[in-house]
Formats: C-alpha cells, structure tokens, sequence
C-alpha cells in the first residue's frame, strides 16, 4: 500500500474518531412532563436554527435543521438535551491542569497538544467558565478565529456576550486568564501539519479521540429519571464549592438563585413535589413546619413559581447568569 494511500485511509479514520457528537433529546426530562401549561421556552427560544418545535405544549427534535450548536443543551433547565459520545463536566474535571488551554470546536483546522475540542462553544454555561477560571492554572484561550465562517456563527456571538458578562461578574476570583481568539493570528503556535508530523502523532491523536479527549463519553449511559435529579450546572458548582472553602459564601451569592415565599405561603406541600431537584422541602422546626430552601440545588426553573396556587413565590436567578426573570404573582426579586 503507498504512503499517499495510507495517509488518506488514515486521515479519513481519524476525522471520522474526531466527528463531532450529535444531539440528543429525552423528552421524559423535559421539565413540560411535570407541569401541563409550564411556559418555560428556553430551548425554543434558544435555538438559531428553528430545529426545534412547540407543538401542542411538547417540545420536539427537527434532526435534519439541527447544528449541533449545544445551545439547547446549556439553556435547557431540566438536562432533557444532551450529547451523544460527550460531557462536558467530565471533559473539564479530566483536563484540569498547569498548563494554557486553547478550547475549539470539532470544525475547527487549528490542532494543539493543549487543545480541548467541544462540539460548539455554545455548549458552554456560566459554571464552566468559572470552573476553567477557578480550578486552571494556566490560560485559557477560546479559538473562535473560523466562528464567522459557521452555521453556529450566531451561537458564538451568543457565547461572546456570556463570556463578557460572567468576566464582568467573576473574573476577579479567577486565578487563570480567559480570553477570546477572535483571528487566526492570535492564536500560540499550533502543530505542523505536514505528513510526516501527522503520521508521528497520529497515534496519541486517536488514543485521545477514543479515551476521551475528543469524545469522553464514548458509551453514553442512561441518565436517571426519578422525582429528584442533581442537575449538570448543579454537579459542576457543587465540584467548584468542595474547591472553594475559602471564597464560598461569594460564591454561593454570585453563581446560585434566590428564591422570597410571602406571608400568602400555606405550607401546603405543592412546591415541593413539583421541584424535581429537591431544593424546596417542608422540615419541622419544633412544633411548627416551615419551608427549607437550598439555593445551591435550585436552578430557578421557575416549576415552583407557576405551580403555586398562593403565587407566593418569587425567584430571581443568580448574578452569573442575567437572561430571564421568573415571576407569578408576588415582586420578583430584580438584579
């Protein structure tokens, strides 16, 4: 077999390991399943492609328009998107490190050693970007150079402006550099891609791609779907706050809701059997019974809110994160 041939079967092989994961939708963990009417349209609203549809109150995959942007992934409050062969939790927790970072997406014809690769930056959510801020210890750069040549442009912009506001919130506790590569120049020296440099470290590229530097989850596993779930964002500030003794009160005001109950409130038990992340319970208290909240689980879903007969709850979402207020009835906390 010549070496033209070999390279290209090679080739082939490898793109073929570093394909980008595709969306996945389980519609029993949209949060719609445990409240008939529930408004909530965030992946809807979400999504730049119109992949997907709001049918008679049920949510539903349009695969041939999807992107694979990951914004319905990051928006979604009840973790019913997700990827096939990815997580990105665990690809964080494995690549924490000394060394810079330069984070692209599975498009992209930049390749590093110290590169991680997400199926889109859209993908991201407040709590990963302070997760790289807190616990990395070198930068971190987002090459998003061939971002305006993508159908997910529009994601990147969105991505973009995140970045900026959660710089804006937290960038002084972080211990690392954020930054954005907006051109090509920018980016530190990528690896030679000539043949011979890619026949030498084809063999760590594909041991990455199956191992998980590329893909991490490469069986995906089913997901529970009982009355009480620990939500992706949920897992990975609880991971950041077990780091974070020092600076936790802050960021337990900074990166979780706050939720006010008014005098209206009954303690009747409707709140807490329609949270599904078990953030609202009744306790006793002595004689009486009061209404225990634990913001650290809440993820402002808003299920609450809606499902009060008293409107008696308000919520307002955390610092690090500003794009919707939930309110019914009683004032909304305002930022």
């Amino acid at each position: 077999m010549s070496a033209a041939i070999s390279f290209v079967m090679i080739s082939t092989l490898t793109q073929k390991l570093m394909q980008s994961p595709q969306i996945v939708l389980e519609e029993k963990r949209c949060l719609r399943n445990r409240l008939r009417g529930f408004s909530c349209r965030s992946c809807v609203d979400g999504c730049r492609s119109e992949a997907l549809a709001d049918n008679d109150g049920k949510v539903s995959l349009i695969p041939h328009k999807c992107t694979n942007c990951g914004a319905c992934v990051a928006l979604c409050p009840g973790d019913a998107f997700s990827f096939d062969r990815f997580n990105l939790n665990q690809l964080l927790e494995e690549n924490v490190q000394g060394k810079s970072l330069v984070i692209s997406c599975y498009g992209s014809t930049y390749r590093s050693e110290n590169e991680l690769r997400l199926p889109c930056v859209g993908v991201m959510i407040p709590e990963s970007l302070l997760f790289l801020g807190l616990r990395q210890r070198g930068d971190v750069r987002f090459n998003l150079s061939e971002c305006t040549k993508c159908s997910n442009r529009l994601t990147a912009d969105a991505f973009m402006q995140l970045f900026q506001h959660v710089q804006r919130q937290a960038a002084h506790l972080f211990r690392s550099r954020l930054t954005l590569i907006r051109t090509a120049d920018e980016l530190p020296a990528g690896d030679d891609q000539d043949r011979r440099k890619f026949l030498f470290s084809l063999g760590s590229t594909v041991v990455n791609a199956v191992q998980g530097k590329f893909a991490p989850e490469t069986i995906k596993k089913k997901r529970p779907t009982g009355t009480r779930q620990v939500m992706s964002r949920t897992q990975l500030l609880i991971r950041i706050l077990k780091h974070e003794k020092v600076i936790c009160d802050e960021l337990i005001q900074l990166c979780t809701p706050e939720a006010q109950v008014s005098l209206s409130c009954t303690l009747c038990p409707r709140c807490t059997g329609m949270c599904h992340t078990g953030a609202l319970k009744i306790r006793k208290s002595g004689k009486h019974k009061v209404l225990s909240y634990d913001r650290t689980l809440c993820i402002a879903c808003g299920l609450c809110v809606e499902f009060c007969k008293e409107e008696a709850i308000s919520i307002r979402e955390p610092g690090l994160v500003s794009s919707k207020r939930i309110s019914c009835g009683s004032p909304v906390f305002y930022q």
